[in-house]
């Protein structure tokens, strides 16, 4: 997901600043590993620790131009009122996560799995409404 939000804004001549999500940063830093031979120093800046820190710091930052953001709705708000400040620009993608893929063979065996696969199909339009948990990222 990275690579389609960096790729943009270093063809375009910008330097970027990215936060991977606390729980997940490994991937971002081999990527950034991979293209550290390519870049110029200071082109691709990859910044990581608690999301509610160092995110309010990048959004509320007057340096920064342009913020793209994915992830949960509520730390999309938090964005945008940080952000507000300075008058930052925003992307922001936000929403439900995990979504249900069925292959075939889910029908072969008449047992718990098939039984949670139909239970997580039939809730999702309740998910999508946040009118109860989301089963399917826990």
């Amino acid at each position: 997901m990275a690579a389609w939000k960096l790729a943009p804004a270093i063809g375009a001549g910008n330097c970027v600043v990215i936060k991977p999500a606390s729980n997940t940063p490994l991937s971002l830093l081999i990527m950034a590993g991979l293209v550290a031979d390519i870049l110029p120093p200071g082109v691709l800046n990859v910044v990581t620790g608690p999301g509610g820190e160092i995110g309010k710091a990048l959004a509320s930052n007057p340096r920064i131009a342009k913020i793209a953001f994915t992830g949960e709705t509520t730390t999309g708000r938090l964005i945008m009122q940080y952000a507000s400040g300075p008058i930052i620009p925003q992307t922001l993608e936000l929403g439900d996560k995990s979504p249900n893929i069925f292959f075939a063979d889910v029908m072969d065996h008449d047992d718990d799995y098939f039984d949670k696969a139909l239970e997580g199909l039939r809730s999702l339009p309740l998910t999508r409404a946040k009118s109860a948990p989301a089963p399917r990222a826990r």
